[in-house]
C-alpha cells in the first residue's frame, strides 16, 4: 500500500475521482481494487486547491501523479504509523 497527498482544482478533482470510483444503482463508493482509503480534507490553510489522502492498493493511476503534492511529512492528516511511516520513507527518498 501506498499512501499518497494530492491537490486539486473543483474540477480536476471531479475527474479524477471518476476514475477510482465505482457505482452500483445510482450509488458512488471508492474502488476498493484500487484504493484503500480516499479521504477528502478540502479546503486547508486558506488554499485555492483541494486536499486529498490516498491510500493505494497498489501503485498510483499515472493520472493522479501530476497532482501529488509531498507536504512535511506528515501534513494536516495521519493514516496511523505504518502506513505514515511509507510515505515519510518516500518523501525523504525525494
Amino acid at each position: 500500500m501506498k499512501f499518497r497527498k494530492y491537490e486539486f482544482t473543483d474540477a480536476q478533482w471531479n475527474t479524477q475521482k471518476a476514475n477510482i470510483q465505482n457505482e452500483i444503482d445510482g450509488q458512488k463508493y471508492w474502488n476498493t481494487e484500487l484504493t484503500a482509503a480516499v479521504v477528502e480534507l478540502g479546503y486547508l490553510d486558506e488554499s485555492s486547491k483541494y486536499s486529498v489522502d490516498i491510500i493505494w492498493q497498489d501503485d498510483e493511476l499515472s493520472s493522479f501523479s501530476t497532482y501529488k503534492v509531498w507536504p512535511e511529512p506528515i501534513g494536516a492528516h495521519s493514516f496511523g504509523y505504518d502506513i505514515d511511516k511509507e510515505y515519510i520513507d518516500e518523501y525523504y527518498k525525494l
